[in-house]
């Protein structure tokens, strides 16, 4: 049985490797391109990942499209944010003003950054490049507008405000982890730096939520709390039971109200990363250095950037 158990995660350890991705992606690769050589093009993105991941597949895709001048069309089922199996939700919180209408040829499925590479996408963009992409082809939908505007007129929430990001569910193995005290201490310190009276708290663990509340006063932190979506300390929001549409909602006014704020401390997660690529100014401090074989945006870039201004890391 132990030899058994052995030969498993080493058979799921070579199922995850790049090398299994590469062979697994290089059939549908060689099909997009015999397929795809004019356009026009359909993508879908259909695994399974957070929203700040599905929207850097989204700035790589339009990005594509615009350097290989072909027509696209994208299509989000990823099934964490769907309403229902095979659902495309993307224009239901999105207007995208260079997606094609009535496309009716095939859609590719992208599961993995291996797709990307064998249909010929670069997966490599700078933080400048995501934002120009995303201001110029990318508005939210009415539906996130008036949800953020009605959040905002409620909360009141002061524009120096500090915006405070803490993963603790499932960021292991791309960065090390952060301490509960280790973020508090940070805040203390960044509060008292910028005579900010302030915060804007994001978090997935509700007992550093519990802490930041006891610590600072309910008066003075301000969350976003979407109906339908809790806390849970077995694993991220957007692999729990809440539906696919609160998910949404829940993080995209994450990251809205993130970008609001000037100064953010934040745990290596594409979804604060994203704060900063629609508030480029944004000033960052990133408590975790990533892992020697985690490189990823947008996190990279924000790290080098907070080393060169002179910041460290606090693990």
């Amino acid at each position: 049985m132990l030899k058994q158990n052995k030969l498993w995660k080493i058979a799921v350890r070579m199922k995850a490797s790049d090398t299994a991705r590469a062979i697994i992606s290089a059939p549908q690769g060689i099909k997009f391109r015999m397929r795809n050589k004019r356009g026009p093009i359909g993508l879908d993105v259909a695994a399974p990942m957070g929203m700040g991941a599905m929207l850097t597949r989204l700035i790589l895709l339009l990005r594509f499209a615009e350097q290989k001048k072909v027509p696209i069309d994208i299509r989000f089922t990823n099934p964490l944010y769907a309403s229902e199996n095979g659902e495309n939700w993307l224009p239901r919180y999105f207007d995208i003003n260079q997606i094609i209408e009535d496309f009716e040829g095939q859609h590719f499925k992208i599961n993995n950054s291996w797709d990307f590479r064998m249909i010929g996408v670069n997966t490599f963009i700078s933080l400048a490049d995501a934002a120009s992409i995303f201001s110029r082809k990318v508005r939210f939908s009415d539906l996130v507008e008036q949800t953020f505007n009605d959040f905002i007129t409620d909360a009141n929430m002061p524009k120096e405000t500090l915006g405070i990001h803490f993963r603790g569910t499932d960021k292991a193995f791309e960065a090390a982890p952060v301490s509960q005290e280790a973020m508090l201490l940070a805040i203390k310190k960044s509060l008292e730096q910028r005579d900010l009276r302030h915060i804007f708290l994001a978090t997935d663990e509700p007992s550093f939520q519990k802490k930041m509340t006891s610590t600072f006063g309910s008066n003075m932190i301000t969350c976003y709390e979407q109906a339908g979506v809790d806390l849970q300390s077995d694993g991220p929001i957007h692999f729990s039971a809440a539906s696919g549409g609160a998910k949404t909602i829940d993080a995209l006014m994450n990251i809205r109200l993130l970008a609001q704020c000037p100064h953010i401390i934040r745990t290596a997660s594409y979804m604060s990363g994203w704060a900063k690529v629609l508030n480029p100014a944004q000033e960052v401090i990133m408590l975790n250095k990533l892992s020697t074989s985690s490189h990823r945006f947008p996190d990279q870039e924000i790290a080098t950037l907070m080393q060169k201004s002179g910041g460290n890391f606090a693990v």
